[in-house]
This record gives C-alpha cells, structure tokens and sequence, in this order.
C-alpha cells in the first residue's frame, strides 16, 4: 500500500516544537508552551502505530527492522548533541554539576532519563534550567512507547482481536492512572510512562480508525469546522494555561484530543497554512531543534546567571536553528536515508550510544575532578556537607531551628565533640505549634518535630544552652536575595493569626518561654549575611573567566537587605534582653565595604546562605571568643571559650 507524506503533520510539529522553545526561553511569553511536547506524543502515536499496523496488515512486519529504522532515526542527532553537552560540560561543570549531567547521559543514552529524574526533582526543581539534558525525559517516554506498543500490537493480529478496541481501552486505563497518581504524586504522573501513554495511545486510536493510510478524513464543512476549532484550542491551551491546572490531568486533554481532531482532518485551510514551506522546513528539523536548544540555553544560564532577560534567551532561540538545520543536513539525512553499509551504519550508532552510556555512568560516580582547577576542587570541598544527628546520652548543647542552626553543628562538635546534639530539621524552624510548608505543599511534619525534640531531648537534666538560629527573613518576608518570591506559608497552632512576622513572633514568644520554664540557657544565633549569587561566579570559566572580583556582597547592599527585618528582629529579641544571649556572626565576615564568601583561600559558605564546614568552624571559635569576653552572661564555660580562640 502506497503511503501519502502529510505535509501538514511535518508543519504540527514545527507548531510543537517552536511551543516548547519559547516556553523555555520566556516562560511569560506562551505560558502553555509545552503542551508541545504533548502534541509530539500524539504525532508519534499516530505515525508509529500506522507504519505497524499496516505492516501487520500485509503480513510483512519484522520487529528487528522496526527497530533499526527507529535506530536510524533517533540515534544520530542524540549522539551528536549528547557529546556536545558532555564536552562543554568537561570545562565548565563543578563535580557535582558533571554527577548530575553523568546522570542525565546515561539515563539519555538507555532511554531512562524519565526515571533519573522521577529520583531528582526535574521539572518542580528550581534549578530545572540548570540541567542541560533534562529535555530528554520526553524522548525515554516515546521509545519506551516504541518497546512496548509493537510487540502488544503484534500479539493483538495473533489473537485476532480488535486493535482499536484495545488501544481505547488502555489509553482510558492509563489516563485514570494519570489522574490517581496525579493527585498523590504529581511528579511520577508526570514521568512514569503508564501515566502518559494515553497520549501516545490517542494518536495510536486514530492511525487504526483511519486503517494506517495517513489519509485523515477529506475536506467537508465538517472536517473543515472541526480543524479550525482544534487549531483554536491548541493555540488556546498555549496562553490560557494557568498553574493551578495539574499537567498531566484533564486540562491535558484539550490540546491532546485537538491534535488529534486535526490530524484526523485533511486538506482544510488550516492544513494548507501547515504545509506551508516554512512550516514544513521547521518540522523537518523539529527533532534536532528540540534536542539543541535546551542544553544552550541551560550553559547560557550556567555560564551567565541564572536570570538572563529575554533578549538574551532569544538570541540562544536563533542560535539553535542552524544547529538544528545542520544536524538534520550533514548528520540525520545521510545516517537515516543512506543506502549503503546500513548494518555497519547500525552497529556504529549502537555503539557510540553505548561508549556515551559508560562515560555518563563514569561521570555520575565520580564527577571528573581531574579537570577542575584549584579554587574549584576548594568549593567542591566547601560544599561536601554532612550532619551528625546522632543523640548521645547525656548532651550538653541542643542546637534547634532550620538547616541555618544545623550549619553551627561542625564547628561546635569540634570544641564539644558529643556533649553536642543536633536536633535541626531543614526547611522547619523548630518552634513550638509552628507549621510551614513551601511550593504549595504542606509540610506537615515541622510541628511534631519540635514537640519530639523538647520531650525527648531538652527535657534531659544534662542539657544546659540551647542555641536557636533560622532563616527568620525569608519565613517573614518569602524571598530569598537574588532570587523571586517563594511560595510560602505558615501556621501556628492555637493562633487565628495570618501574618508572618506575627506568627512567627507569637511561636518565638511561646518556645522562648517554655525553654525558660525548663531552665535552659538561651542562645539565640542571627543569620550569617545573605549572598544573594551562586558561590561559582568566584570560580573562572571558560569563556566568561571570573565574573566576582571580590567573592562576596557589598556590606550596603547587605544593610539595605536587612535594615527593616532587623527592627522586627531586634523587637523580637528586646522582650528577652536580661534572659537570652545573642550573637551577630555578621562582624566577622563583614568590613564596611564587603560581606566576603571566602577567608584564607577557604570558602566560609557552601551556597547563597548556609555556612560550609570551614565556616561553621571559622564562626564557631569567634562565637566562643566572643562569649569568652561577656563573662557576665555565664552562659559558656571559660575554658571552652578560651581553648577555641585560635
């Protein structure tokens, strides 16, 4: 049977794919925009499942030979951008940036990188832009598609059921699944394959209605009608989208049962406007487009921070068109089209695929440290981070709030060794009845923290001080410098109070009281000044060199920061004078001009705003020093105070 080329199906995908590139580079533009990639699924289901089926038709399907074509397919440009990324990545990625993209290649070259991810936060992760393969999860949905879907296919013919009965059915059975899981596990609806075959399997559907030809149904006033409304919605789900609407979930299914309804149609005005030479020459190259711009716009962020403005993000938009026109002319056509030696052609592929498997597998383990320069490998061991929560049997020091409390632990345990317990839980401030929960989600879990905590820790005879230390500005206000507004909330049991700065005053209020009720000494810790820059602009690289001459903030940009929080804090702590210490680590990373990251060649921060291990121990001894001179508080031992001044 003689097949048809649809023009217009190449020029849906230029619509897809042109989606997902802007939403990448300005989100605000087309905040719907990767709903393209849904529209891939549907293309992809509809043109597999044609070719099978009607070579199951004819009685001349062979799986080896599907899955060379689908080798010759896919492997050429993902080899070529694959290496690309890895090559950039060997000189511009810290350690455990080049673990991570290891990760990504190996999960890329199996066809997995779904499944790495669902192990990473992916897409919910705000650092998504910042993993140059990432894109990839959608290529392991397709093939693991691909796997499974010829093979159910082929055992259908042999049983002599209806196809399309089954297809129907599994695609209803997968998007149930999509909506359950959705709503206890957004991420795994959105990466797991039996939650996103639907998609696929709605495309799948349609290739059987229509036989496997790719004729789609003839212009009628119907046809035309129902062309037009399905390009309506899906250029409407590009802009109307709202993040209240889970995706994948029922919203889902507009541009998915659109791209159907048009590919379903043919030779209407709306099919005319997509076989359009542009439109056909953008979606021959819509693969490579989509493999090429995602890493260049992830280096341009690594490189140039991560809050590049939209001019800039264009100009990697532009970028990405030659490369992809490229690939597709000197490396897709020949390896896909060309008809000699294709078994040495196959074999090759499989194994440059395999050699880039092993080399993500090598560079997840280790992260290639070989490669770094010195003031690198000191960051690198800046940020190797580990907390010792152990509880001893009879400490003397609790330390209680957020991961900005649990950072005082190494420097601490280095003078108290195990008189020192840990009890910090990061994201929770550790008061009493307080409950915060970030990115919409209840935490849930901060509240029974502090309550197990006080029952089974402070209340012990042997513990004498407690120190208290959190990331008071950003529970008051919801945003951390340099960064945009969090999503961020707080509730207070007992309390019908809404605000912030309230609740968290009210919760300060009732774990001060109670410490002091159990006779425990009191200190309270502000927070180091915040950076408000990734500690690797301190490192140079390739291309941009060092972009901080001074690693640190200006001390007036610092000031600026916290010149309103700090009347709340210092309100906050005035009611407590005579009963609590305090201690400012701010002095002694700040001169009038600057607030420095570093000291003596050694990070004192491992990120924006927690200390390293070198820093807790840096402010831990002028902690001590510095209640070694107020021995009116009596809150220290002298000893101790004194043996930890260097």
């Amino acid at each position: 049977m003689e097949v048809k080329y649809r023009t217009d199906i190449d020029g849906l995908r230029a619509v897809a794919v042109l989606a997902v590139v802007f939403y990448h580079a300005v989100p605000s533009l087309i905040p719907g925009g990767f709903f393209g990639v849904d529209i891939f699924f549907v293309i992809s289901g509809y043109l597999i499942t044609g070719i099978v089926h009607r070579a199951l038709s004819e009685g001349r399907f062979s799986v080896a030979e599907f899955y060379v074509r689908r080798v010759r397919r896919i492997f050429p440009a993902l080899i070529l951008v694959v290496s690309a990324t890895f090559a950039i990545g060997w000189f511009v990625l810290p350690t455990h940036e080049m673990q991570s993209l290891g990760s990504n290649i190996a999960g890329g070259a199996l066809f997995a990188q779904n499944f790495v991810l669902l192990g990473q936060i992916g897409y919910f992760d705000v650092a998504a832009n910042l993993k140059p393969l990432l894109h990839l999860w959608s290529l392991g949905i397709e093939e693991q598609y691909y796997v499974v879907w010829p093979l159910i296919l082929l055992l259908v013919y042999r049983w002599r059921l209806s196809a399309l009965h089954v297809a129907l059915a599994l695609a209803l059975a997968s998007f149930v699944a999509c909506l359950l899981v959705g709503e206890a596990a957004p991420q795994y609806a959105f990466y797991l394959p039996g939650t996103r075959a639907w998609e696929l399997l709605v495309g799948s559907a349609l290739a059987l209605w229509h036989g496997g030809n790719f004729l789609g149904r003839p212009n009628t006033r119907t046809s035309a009608a129902i062309s037009i409304v399905a390009a309506l919605i899906i250029a409407g789900s590009f802009w109307i989208y709202s993040p209240s609407f889970r995706d994948p979930g029922w919203f889902t299914l507009l541009p998915v049962l659109a791209t159907a309804a048009l590919v379903g149609c043919s030779e209407t005005v709306v099919h005319r406007a997509l076989s359009t030479p542009l439109a056909v020459l953008l979606g021959l190259i819509s693969y490579p487009l989509y493999l090429w711009h995602f890493p260049l716009m992830a280096y341009a962020h690594i490189l140039f921070g991560d809050n590049l403005s939209a001019p800039y993000m264009l100009v990697i938009v532009v970028i990405s068109f030659p490369a992809a026109w490229l690939t597709y002319r000197v490396v897709e056509t020949p390896l896909r089209y060309g008809k000699k030696r294709v078994l040495t052609k196959v074999v090759g592929l499989i194994t440059a695929m395999a050699l880039l498997g092993c080399i993500g597998i090598a560079a997840a383990s280790t992260g290639l440290p070989q490669r770094l320069p010195r003031e690198a490998l000191a960051l690198e061991a800046a940020q190797d981070w580990r907390e010792d929560k152990a509880l001893y049997a009879a400490p003397k020091i609790v330390i209680l709030g957020d991961s900005h409390a649990g950072q005082w632990e190494p420097g601490l345990r280095r003078v108290f060794h195990d008189r020192v317990v840990n009890a910090s839980m990061a994201g929770c401030p550790s008061l009493l009845g307080l409950d915060v929960w970030a990115n919409g989600l209840g935490k849930g879990n901060c509240a029974p923290h502090t309550e197990n905590v006080f029952r089974d820790v402070i209340s012990k005879d042997s513990v004498e001080y407690v120190i208290i230390s959190n990331y008071v500005i950003f529970y008051v206000t919801g945003i951390v410098l340099g960064d945009r507004a969090q999503p961020w909330g707080m509730a207070l049991s007992n309390s019908n109070a809404t605000d912030g700065r309230t609740i968290y005053q009210q919760a300060f209020k009732a774990t001060v009281d109670a410490l002091l009720k159990l006779n425990k000494k009191i200190i309270i810790i502000k927070d180091v000044p915040e950076l408000g820059f990734k500690l690797s602009e301190c490192i140079p690289r390739i291309l941009v060199g060092q972009r901080r001459s001074v690693c640190g903030i200006e001390s007036e940009e610092y000031r600026k920061r916290v010149q309103e929080f700090k009347l709340y804090e210092d309100e906050l702590l005035d009611a407590y004078r005579d009963k609590i210490a305090v201690y400012d680590p701010a002095p002694q990373v700040c001169d009038e001009h600057f607030c420095y990251a570093t000291k003596d060649g050694q990070f004192l921060y491992r990120d924006s705003h927690h200390l390293s291990a070198a820093g807790s121990a840096y402010l831990s001894r002028e902690l001590l020093a510095y209640f070694g001179q107020k021995s009116e508080i009596g809150l220290l031992p002298q000893d101790h105070a004194r043996s930890a001044v260097p």
